[in-house]
């Protein structure tokens, strides 16, 4: 025969009930915590992209002195001109400001023709 009446039996199953929801919301909790941690570090250690780039090629092929504006997600430690490569070749001059990196053509570009820019070596300041 038992001696355990029914009002300790079901405070027991109440405080297990408890603290499996405890132990479950730590957990769940615990995990979110360990995904953010590793895709917040995750996005820091990858080096700046390009999210936007700003050209007018009518005015590039027209004038002196136009300008391509590549913006990044991150700000940016000084651009050389020497990290800039561009094909076929193109006298040009590099400015860095912020997320923006600045590459004034000093000749008009010729017309029908594809320009490939090339940036290398890039870091954000963070």
């Amino acid at each position: 025969m038992s001696t355990e009446t029914p009002g300790n039996r079901r405070s027991r199953s109440r405080r297990r009930r408890v603290r499996a929801f405890l132990v479950a919301f730590a957990s769940v909790l615990g995990l979110l915590v360990v995904v953010g941690v590793v895709a917040g570090s995750a996005g820091a250690l990858q080096g700046p992209r390009v999210t936007d780039a700003q050209f007018d090629p009518d005015a590039a092929v027209s004038d002196s002195g136009s300008r391509l504006i590549l913006t990044t997600n991150q700000s940016l430690q000084t651009v050389d001109a020497s990290q800039v490569t561009i094909s076929p070749l193109v006298d040009f001059t590099v400015a860095t400001s912020g997320r923006q990196l600045g590459i004034r053509f000093s000749l008009p570009l010729y017309d029908d023709t594809t320009y490939t820019v090339t940036v290398t070596g890039v870091t954000g300041t963070g």
